[in-house]
């Protein structure tokens, strides 16, 4: 599994969701949305931040949008699982 998160350079609740997930100790992909495009695409990305937990399959098991420090905290203790 891993997590991606989608952002860009001046959201600042993009740079919560980092510290959060700095705070939880997980490692993380940081992917900007006007560098990566195709990602963006591929996961359906409309707004930043997004928190996406992938399974080793390349499906998405569950997704936070936002700052939602609940959600993250799931996404955090299933990467860990």
């Amino acid at each position: 599994m891993k997590i991606l998160k989608f952002y860009l350079p001046t959201c600042t609740p993009c740079k919560f969701v980092d510290s959060f997930l700095q705070e939880q100790q997980v490692e993380y992909e940081s992917i900007n949305v006007e560098e990566n495009k195709k990602l963006s695409d591929k996961y359906e990305i409309m707004s930043v931040p997004v928190t996406i937990l992938i399974g080793d399959d390349g499906d998405e098991i569950y997704r936070s949008n936002g700052f939602k420090p609940a959600e993250l905290s799931h996404i955090s203790t299933q990467f860990r699982s």
